[in-house]
């Protein structure tokens, strides 16, 4: 395995966030059984596993809670707000390993270093305001 596996996992897990039809917790679930969970850790450069690490330790924490398509979904559990901080955890790992592998770490000063400011552009430009 190399960064340019993990650049790909990492690709296919925010394209399965942001083209899946279920709840955040269900896209969050199959991004993590088709493609970050199969991650190996050391293929990330030392300064993003912590990250990772955080990552795998909430998806491997939460209560499995049974649904009719699979007996045993663990991310279920997880509030909206829960799923959605890990989700834009995801992106933003996804950006910095692109960056790494592009050769641009650090460069790009549109680059958002800190997860909760990715919001929905309505979200800090509400309707009518």
């Amino acid at each position: 395995m190399s960064l340019d596996y993990a650049g790909e996992m990492f690709d296919r897990a925010v394209y399965l966030l942001a083209t899946g039809v279920d709840r955040v917790q269900g896209r969050l679930d199959v991004a993590w059984e088709q493609a970050l969970g199969h991650v190996p850790r050391l293929d990330l450069p030392e300064d993003l596993r912590a990250g990772y690490d955080d990552i795998r330790s909430q998806m491997l924490s939460v209560t499995p809670v049974p649904s009719p398509a699979r007996p045993l979904r663990p991310v279920g559990s997880l509030t909206d707000e829960q799923a959605a901080d890990i989700a834009r955890t995801i992106m933003l790992l996804a950006f910095q390993v692109r960056s790494v592998i592009d050769g641009h770490r650090g460069t790009d000063p549109g680059v958002v270093d800190d997860p909760k400011r990715w919001q929905p552009r309505s979200a800090h430009h509400p309707a009518g305001g």
